[in-house]
């Protein structure tokens, strides 16, 4: 019996917590974060205050491994939320990615101090349902194709004559976040591995299998064939999820050698970026070993 190479266990991507009185523009927002195993949590009404707040980060904490990420929405919210994101991100993990927007005002995020990397678009707008209304028909169901710091000049060139967004960077610096497609919970892959992320989200879309040189967790080189399934980091390493004729995969992209076979459709150039993110998942990995067979005596 060949020996199982890795297991996957599909654990939370990260958290969303929006908050915000009008509950109708909370709800339009949470399509962009529901896609990708994100918990969410909606903050509106009577719950749309400090301590809420404070229980929401509070209890996102413990789900919040290096290579997830917390949304934080916050539209013309009143108190000061400022305060309590200082008293909270200051314990999250090193290579935790914290994307957050806000409205109404200014943000003031001069003192916030963090191991996490933290990005922040700030519009001090009023009229946040002209912003909902443009951020979504930008956003495209998950079309757009840019980055961060991209959309918040696309945005600036739509809201003319209303004050202009800013992208604020704060906590570990984390280059790749700030390159990474909106709303989305896997960074870009390092270059060398763009043309293999590419060739497989190919393979995923078309359901085709592949074959592939890998070297495993002892340095043994081994081929595998199998259909790639789902794309996705963990710990900020990407990783493949597939099934072969016998058993499935989680594979370390790292670890892959060469491609031997790729799917029929590679023919075709892949595009530089995927029209939708679906497959850009968070992949808890775990090496494990199938169990030995014990024989009756």
């Amino acid at each position: 019996m060949q020996r199982a190479i890795t297991q996957a266990d599909r654990r939370p991507a990260g958290v969303s917590i929006l908050v915000g009185r009008n509950r109708q523009l909370l709800e339009r927002l949470l399509p962009m974060t529901a896609r990708h195993l994100v918990q969410q949590t909606v903050l509106t009404n009577g719950e749309c205050t400090p301590d809420s707040l404070r229980s929401a980060l509070l209890d996102a904490r413990p789900g919040l491994r290096p290579g997830t990420i917390l949304f934080v929405t916050l539209l013309e919210v009143d108190f000061d939320w400022e305060a309590e994101l200082r008293a909270n991100l200051a314990g999250y993990s090193p290579g935790v990615r914290v994307f957050g927007l806000s409205t109404g005002r200014q943000a003031r995020l001069d003192q916030v101090s963090a191991k996490a990397s933290i990005l922040w678009l700030d519009w001090p707008g009023t009229d946040t349902v002209h912003f909902v209304d443009t951020m979504l028909n930008l956003w495209q169901e998950g079309a757009y194709p840019f980055s961060y710091e991209r959309l918040a000049d696309d945005l600036a060139s739509l809201l003319r004559g209303s004050p202009r967004p800013r992208l604020l960077v704060r906590g570990a610096a984390a280059p790749a976040f700030g390159n990474q497609r909106p709303f989305t919970v896997s960074p870009p892959p390092p270059i060398a591995q763009v043309h293999l992320v590419e060739t497989l989200t190919g393979a995923i879309r078309t359901k085709h299998p592949v074959t592939l040189g890998y070297r495993n967790e002892q340095g043994n080189e081994l081929r595998l064939s199998f259909t790639p399934l789902l794309l996705g980091t963990s710990d900020g390493k990407w990783r493949v999820l597939g099934r072969g004729a016998n058993q499935d995969y989680c594979l370390h992209l790292d670890r892959m050698v060469a491609l031997e076979k790729l799917p029929e459709s590679s023919t075709q150039a892949a595009p530089a970026a995927p029209t939708r993110d679906h497959f850009q998942h968070c992949i808890e990995v775990v090496d494990v070993w199938s169990p030995p067979v014990h024989h009756d005596g």
